[in-house]
């Protein structure tokens, strides 16, 4: 259930060291997921499974899997290439811990401002990630948190009409972003081009006011001068 593919199928020239990675790596995997690497309904078909490195479905994730996954690697050459760096990269899992759990944190905030639809909590979501992958910049699920917190922090600025918030947020790297950029762009120029004919209005309205004052005070001069006259 643990064996790797040469193993499984020879020559013996080709066992090595990579085979115990493949075995620690097979462990690591039962660790992870509660199932072996390899299974059957017999022996035979647990050893064809072996001999095609048939490793079985799980819906678990995360380093430490992947981790067991590279060491179950079916070409040797991809696998760790000692005990020892399989080893050491397992001790560096455990030494970003803090990191892990910090983008745990972040993806729950994340979820909460989803709901509440706030900004405090979008940025709360959004420094946790990015805190997260500071403390370890192979932590993927900060990585790709600090995307997703990004884009929908915008998304709610883009609802609320703070297009210039949402644009601050986007990468230009970030092919996800590139949707969401366009319609703040495109809301901004709207916006713009709206507070351009609401100022046109406001100053073709002062000049209206301007000229009607002119009008009546041309035509009280008229009309105080009519009044002399017929005084007069």
């Amino acid at each position: 259930a643990y064996m790797a593919p040469e193993m499984a199928t020879g020559p013996i020239g080709r066992i090595g060291p990579t085979s115990d990675v493949y075995l620690l790596g097979g462990i690591l995997f039962e660790i992870v997921t509660g199932l072996t690497p390899h299974s059957g309904e017999d022996v035979t078909e647990c050893l064809h499974a072996a001999a095609a490195n048939e490793i079985q479905p799980t819906q678990k994730s995360g380093e430490l899997l992947n981790i067991a996954l590279q060491a179950m690697a079916s070409d040797p050459a991809d696998r760790f290439e000692s005990v020892q760096a399989f080893q050491s990269a397992i001790r560096e899992f455990q030494s970003h811990t803090e990191s892990i759990a910090l983008s745990s944190r972040a993806e729950d905030d994340l979820q909460k401002a989803e709901q509440t639809r706030d900004y405090q909590d979008y940025a709360r979501a959004l420094f946790a990630f990015q805190e997260s992958y500071a403390l370890w910049d192979k932590n993927h699920r900060a990585a790709f948190g600090i995307s997703a917190a990004k884009l929908a922090y915008a998304q709610s600025a883009l609802e609320k009409g703070d297009f210039d918030l949402g644009l601050s947020l986007l990468d230009d790297s970030e092919p996800t972003h590139q949707r969401a950029k366009a319609k703040l762009i495109a809301a901004q120029r709207e916006r713009d081009a709206r507070q351009q004919r609401l100022k046109a209005m406001k100053r073709t309205a002062g000049l209206l006011v301007v000229v009607l004052f002119v009008v009546v005070g041309a035509s009280l001069v008229i009309v105080i001068q009519q009044q002399k006259e017929t005084e007069e």
